[in-house]
């Protein structure tokens, strides 16, 4: 009961006090709350009234005073953390994103250097030239446009891990279910034919072996052949081509050719499950199983701009939450299935964009490097790392964040016991109850016999 209830109640029980009837107080105070309630609803609908009143005058207000010349900027899904100065390097023309930091390649230095995601400074510079990068199996994987052999590298450090010997020059590299991808250019019987032999490789990061090697038929351009690869297949696009092939992870057969017509400039292609990614002249093109023909296209940008441009071979990425990140005349987010894009400005022209889990770095024409976290969360779990781990603690791990998880006893490089190899890779974002393949070493490696040795 509030102070007018007490007072009013006071009142009248004095008024009653004589009364036979004594049992009229709770009436009159029932009417008296009645009387509030009617009171308080009043209250409202005159105060909306108000308000009503006001809304409904701002538009003359507005046209009285003059238009409003605000503009809502579009809400960026992402948050600058690191930006770095890489002027000084030299153009730059490869990326590779991993755990902790980025990996680029100066084609002006001839070097590849590691930026760090903690300070964003450069941590790390190894010499030598590099056409293709890929992180994957817990490696960086390095090749040269016409060396013939692929380099196995610690992707913190930069430490050498192995050489593995191929018999030609290579020219791309992917690492996808399980195993490295490489594109061979050049070889028997080029160059006295005039034609070039390209080959897919497909090669164990367990083993460091070879384990198949196919030749396509025809020529595949003068500049090899660029390969992106999932579980599903194997995509490449030759260099100067007209379509993108697809070809079985098991047998490296063709399964399926999608004609998108031949492009000038500026060619990338990526992978993501099941669909494949390629940026020609400004135009993105999907294509979706059987891989036999174009599943759908867009014109992020028009190709008379191209030649303003220094697209690198990570041009085009796939992201977390079904998104693919574009570079050009600036940043592109695309969603995965329609291929509606929405441009973000403020970064000039993009040359590269490398996603890793939650993490996009960007390198822009200017040499900046950007670092961006995206605010969006993802609908699938990043892989936890279990590298060096007991079997049971990496068994518990991988289940408590919603995996399952299958073992391969081998041969490795841990002690045994510990796991020396995970597949997918760490930081990669699957379904959950995708399964985890982690590889117990059994025991300590051997030396390898057919490739160069093995340094620190």
């Amino acid at each position: 009961m509030n102070t007018l209830e007490r007072q009013l109640g006071d009142h009248f029980r004095q008024e009653v006090s004589e009364l036979e009837v004594t049992d009229l107080l709770p009436g009159v105070q029932a009417k008296v709350r009645r009387a509030r309630r009617r009171l308080r609803i009043g209250s409202a609908v005159a105060a909306a009234a108000v308000v009503a009143l006001v809304v409904g005058g701002i538009p003359i207000w507005r046209s009285a005073i003059g238009p409003s010349t605000a503009k809502s900027a579009p809400v960026r899904p992402f948050t600058v953390l690191t930006r770095t100065n890489l002027v000084t390097l030299g153009p730059l023309n490869l990326m590779a994103a991993v755990p902790g930091g980025v990996w680029l390649s100066s084609s002006t230095l001839g070097e590849i250097f590691r930026v760090d995601a903690a300070t964003g400074r450069i941590t790390a510079r190894i010499g030598g030239g590099a056409y293709s990068m890929a992180y994957g199996a817990g490696s960086l994987w390095v090749n040269d446009f016409q060396a013939t052999e692929l380099l196995r590298l610690d992707p913190a450090t930069g430490h050498l891990l192995a050489r593995i010997r191929l018999p030609a020059g290579t020219r791309g590299v992917a690492v996808a279910g399980g195993y490295v991808w490489v594109t061979l250019w050049g070889g028997p019987p080029w160059p006295s034919s005039g034609r070039i032999q390209n080959r897919l490789v497909k090669i164990s990061p367990v083993t460091d072996r070879i384990v198949t090697i196919r030749r396509f038929p025809g020529n595949g351009g003068p500049g090899g052949m660029t390969v992106a690869a999932s579980r599903a297949a194997i995509w490449l696009f030759g260099d100067g081509g007209s379509g993108v092939l697809a070809a079985s992870p098991v047998s490296l057969r063709l399964i399926g050719y999608a004609r998108t017509g031949a492009g000038q400039n500026a060619t990338a292609l990526t992978a993501g499950g099941r669909r494949a990614w390629v940026l020609i002249d400004g135009t993105l093109f999907r294509i979706d199983p059987p891989w036999s023909a174009v599943s759908r296209r867009a014109e992020l940008y028009p190709a008379n701009v191209i030649a303003q441009l220094n697209l690198g071979p990570q041009a085009i990425g796939p992201g977390p939450g079904g998104t693919i990140w574009a570079g050009g005349p600036g940043l592109y987010r695309i969603n995965q299935a329609t291929l509606r894009s929405q441009r973000f400005q403020g970064f000039g022209a993009v040359d590269n964009v490398a996603a890793i889990g939650q993490t996009l770095w960007v390198e822009t024409d200017d040499n900046y490097l950007l670092q961006l976290a995206l605010n969006r969360p993802s609908a699938f779990p990043p892989v936890p790392d279990v590298a060096g781990m007991p079997v049971a603690a990496a068994r518990q791990l991988l289940v408590r964040e919603g995996f399952t998880v299958a073992v391969i006893r081998r041969q490795g490089s841990q002690p045994p016991g510990r796991v020396f190899f995970q597949d997918p890779a760490v930081g990669t974002l699957v379904p959950a109850r995708t399964t985890v393949t982690i590889f117990i070493a059994t025991r300590p490696p051997r030396a390898p016999r057919v490739f160069w040795p093995v340094t620190g």
